[in-house]
């Protein structure tokens, strides 16, 4: 008896299984609700859709005129037009749309897509921009929030942010850099690094000091001198232990939590260290504290150098701007001699003929 109601049980829910089972049975449906919006009260249309109902036929007019926008068999105009409303009005996601307006979600998707390229298509029509004979809207024009700047085609509003860029439009690299050095008030990054993660954490860590060094120098004398651990100094070069220095022209110097002034009104540059192998912005100093790197003319000029000095120095020049650039030798030379050997020009150079390559691109 008990096997065979058991088996009487498994056999009805197999066939519950089998058979499906509507998802969106409300009577209400979606095309009765948006009709019951757009005939009611003018209200209950702009709290749903920011819209009044006059407003939502003419702009469906507008788009079947345009032929970006057509009924299909199961949603209308109007419904497809109001499922976009009311989805960007209330920041709703699409299966609380799909709840509403008792469609699956891959239909309310698709026709919330097709309505937004439809009312993409108005763009040049629609937004234009100010002419002489287009007098500003007294809303914008008494607004005392709004700057309005007057040039060759009369008084029109001016964005906040072409004030700070000079009436021209900011580059994702220009508005990274200054994110990355205003916290410090450093002048200029010259440089691109590898990876544009390096931008996203404008810490101290990631600035440095160039150290070039000389006979007596250690790591201790060097950690006493600019007011740094010595486990810091190790751990930025990659350093195991000080016998390390002896095989190196130059050492990467943390800045000092106690001296963040030092990069106040300062010049760095964006180098790959390949003993520290860290990405860092240097900075280079001389004996005033001033941004300093040196330049062909510097190792060629005087004729009291010697020319193994002036190879010598050529070459650590070289290195540092490729380090810079992050090019090979060949790419670093041309620059350098197209920059009659200015390292920060031809870092310049070399920033702006990345830049035209990616306008040119369209990347």
């Amino acid at each position: 008896m008990w096997n065979e109601m058991i088996t009487s049980v498994i056999n009805q829910s197999n066939v519950m299984k089998q058979v499906p089972r509507p998802c969106r049975t409300r009577p209400f449906s979606g095309h009765m609700l948006v009709e019951d919006m757009l005939a009611g009260h003018s209200y209950r249309s702009y709290s749903c859709f920011r819209m009044s109902s006059e407003a939502i036929l003419l702009l469906k007019n507008v788009l079947l005129d345009k032929n970006a926008l057509r009924p299909t068999r199961y949603l209308s105009c109007n419904e497809q037009l109001c499922i976009f409303l009311y989805g960007i009005s209330h920041a709703l996601s699409n299966r609380v749309l799909a709840e509403i307006f008792q469609h699956s979600g891959e239909t309310i998707s698709r026709h919330f897509n097709n309505v937004l390229n439809a009312i993409l298509s108005l763009k040049q029509e629609y937004i234009q921009l100010p002419t002489a004979d287009i007098d500003v809207h007294p809303k914008i024009r008494e607004n005392p929030n709004i700057c309005l700047a007057t040039d060759a085609v009369g008084p029109r509003p001016l964005r906040s942010s072409c004030r700070f860029w000079r009436f021209r439009r900011a580059s994702d690299r220009e508005l990274l850099e200054l994110a990355f050095r205003k916290p410090w008030n450093v002048k200029r990054v010259m440089g691109t690094p590898s990876s544009a993660a390096f931008w996203r954490s404008p810490g101290l860590d990631r600035f440095a000091i160039s150290h070039r060094l000389q006979r007596g120098d250690s790591v201790a004398g060097l950690a006493l001198k600019y007011s740094v651990q010595v486990v810091d100094i190790k751990r930025l070069n990659n350093m195991m232990s000080e016998h390390g220095i002896y095989s190196r022209e130059r050492l990467l110097i943390p800045i000092s939590i106690n001296k963040p002034e030092i990069l106040s009104n300062s010049t760095c540059c964006i180098e790959l260290d390949a003993h520290a192998k860290r990405e860092v912005a240097v900075l280079y100093l001389d004996k005033d504290g001033c941004p300093q790197i040196p330049s062909l003319k510097d190792a060629a000029t005087p004729s009291t150098v010697s020319a193994t000095e002036r190879r010598g120095r050529s070459r650590i020049l070289l290195e540092s701007v490729k380090r810079s650039m992050n090019v090979d030798d060949g790419t670093a030379e041309y620059y350098l001699s197209v920059s009659n050997g200015d390292p920060r020009a031809a870092i310049m150079q070399l920033s702006e003929d990345l830049s035209w390559e990616q306008q040119r691109t369209g990347h």
